[in-house]
């Protein structure tokens, strides 16, 4: 058996360990190997999606991690399966919570910056959210920090 090295991802921070070093991350599926991009903004643990499956207050919406990078914007969504259910409890079995949290979350979406054509103030049941527009015609609506609101949306439309 080959010995594992450990690779971090300068974006997601997503941590794995290996046999051989991927080229991509594989949550955010950022280049590893020519680094081009770096995080801007995060917002953890929010609440996101495409406007189209939002239904009453946030139904059909994902919950995970929002990273805008110098290039695009990512959205990643919590996985929920037994590994991490069983972390979550305690741990039960050893290593259980170890291999929750190497993988976290999963790739949801991502909109390269220069797609983007709109940022507009909309609502996330009572939350203030802004909607990305996009030049394919898609919307999507996303709840960050009230406080970086006007931050997201002024890096959300710089090219």
């Amino acid at each position: 058996m080959a010995q594992k090295i450990k690779v971090s991802c300068h974006v997601c921070a997503c941590t794995n360990k290996v046999e051989v070093a991927p080229e991509f991350c594989p949550s955010c599926k950022t280049n590893l190997v020519a680094p081009v991009e770096s995080l801007r903004l995060r917002a953890e643990n929010t609440t996101f999606g495409n406007a189209e499956k939002f239904k009453v207050g946030a139904i059909g919406a994902q919950q995970g991690d929002l990273l805008l990078t110098s290039h695009r914007l990512i959205g990643l969504k919590e996985k929920v399966g037994a590994a991490s259910v069983a972390g979550a409890v305690g741990g039960l079995v050893g290593g259980l919570l170890e291999a929750a949290l190497a993988g976290k979350y999963e790739f949801e979406f991502e909109i390269p910056l220069t797609n983007v054509v709109a940022v507009e103030e909309d609502k996330i049941g009572l939350f203030k959210a802004l909607v990305v527009r996009t030049v394919d015609g898609q919307a999507y609506k996303m709840k960050v920090p009230k406080r970086e609101k006007d931050q997201w949306a002024q890096l959300l439309l710089r090219r």
